[in-house]
């Protein structure tokens, strides 16, 4: 198991917190959902980890990635409820692909790709 303050998918924000961003957002059910990745203290660990140089972290920011979609060519998103951020939070947001949304048991469900802001990032994104 690897702590997470060893680990380079860790971004380390304030003294014992961080954020994991080992995996890319699933789809979820509702139009441009806001992702947020989990914070973990610096001693948690998983089995997902990996050990490097804190000077290279193991993601790629969204605003790179060849998953993350903005629909309107480098507009960002306009949404009718923004949640909370502003519209220049926005004019940086766009949809994280890197999953198809999971079937259902429901038929005719509908998948909607959540909304990553640029500078946020996971361990499954490909650099462009």
């Amino acid at each position: 198991m690897q702590r997470c303050d060893e680990c380079i998918l860790w971004d380390h924000k304030t003294g014992r917190n961080g954020i994991c961003r080992a995996q890319a957002p699933a789809p979820g059910g509702q139009p441009d959902e806001i992702v947020h990745w989990p914070e973990t203290y610096l001693e948690d660990g998983c089995g997902d980890g990996i050990s490097g140089s804190r000077d290279n972290p193991g993601f790629i920011r969204c605003g790179i990635c060849a998953y993350w979609h903005q629909p309107n060519r480098g507009e960002g998103l306009a949404p009718m409820n923004r949640q909370d951020e502003g519209r220049d939070w926005w004019a940086n947001a766009g949809h994280c692909r890197r999953h198809a949304p999971n079937p259902s048991a429901t038929p005719g469900p509908r998948g909607f790709w959540r909304v990553t802001h640029d500078d946020s990032g996971c361990a499954e994104g490909k650099r462009r």
